[in-house]
Parts: structure tokens; sequence; C-alpha cells
């Protein structure tokens, strides 16, 4: 079972800004410490620059494939909101939740 972080590496370059801020939320998580709301806004907008620069080159934040073709306009919304492709938002729907130990 591949665990949150690994599958977080494979999905991201190394040094996104995607990957430093999930590693960072996962160690205060981790330890169980608050997450300062300045902290959390500081990591969000980073993240947000970086999907905004994969929409803008339309690339797929997630795998850096091309991102041209979508299912419905309902597909490319979410395009433009989370950089995912097509394929990996179909990967995204079809995913269940799973328990926070099966993450670890």
């Amino acid at each position: 079972m591949e665990n949150l972080k690994d599958k977080l590496s494979r999905g991201f370059k190394r040094g996104s800004k995607f990957l430093v801020a999930a590693e960072l939320l996962h160690r205060i998580v981790d330890k169980n410490e608050p997450i300062r709301p300045s902290l959390l806004l500081q990591l969000l907008n980073r993240a947000h620059k970086e999907v905004y620069f994969y929409i803008k080159e339309k690339l797929c934040a997630w795998c850096g494939r091309e991102a041209i073709s979508f299912k419905s306009e309902n597909h490319k919304r979410e395009y433009h909101q989370t950089g995912f492709c097509q394929s990996c938002q179909d990967e995204e729907e079809h995913q269940e939740l799973k328990p926070k130990e099966e993450l670890n």
C-alpha cells in the first residue's frame, strides 16, 4: 500500500511548493501540533502560484502531461481550480477515502 508521502513524491517534482507544503503539514499533524493560520495561508498561496504556472502552460500540476482535453465544462473548471488534467481528475474521483492509518 502506497502511503501519502510516497504518492505526493511521485506526483510532484522534487522542490515543488506542493510537496514542501505537504511535507511540512504532514510533520505538524504527525506531531499533533496546531497549525498557525498565517503559515497555512502562506503555504496555500505559494502552492496556488505553482498551480497557476501549470495552468498557464496547459500542463497538469500532478502528472506534468499536457492538459488540453476535458470531458465537460465542469471538468475544465476543475482544471482551472486544481491544475489536474482529465485523467488525474478521473483517478481522484475513483479513489475512496481511506482512514488516516492507511495514509501513513
